[in-house]
């Protein structure tokens, strides 16, 4: 199970990292990788290459 909690200054930064969040959980790879994913450390990864390639 995966959680998530955005927290933003306005509308529409949290819109975006909304639909930034949306994408990179589209991909089937990343999500698997959050999925087994056993440290914070694995999870921080696994997004900061998922921002790069937005």
């Amino acid at each position: 199970m995966l959680f998530f909690v955005l927290a933003a200054s306005n509308d529409r930064s949290h819109l975006k990292a909304l639909a930034e969040l949306a994408s990179m959980l589209g991909d089937k790879n990343r999500l698997k990788q959050l999925l087994d994913a056993r440290k914070v450390s694995e999870v921080e990864s696994v997004i900061a290459e998922g921002e790069k390639q937005l």
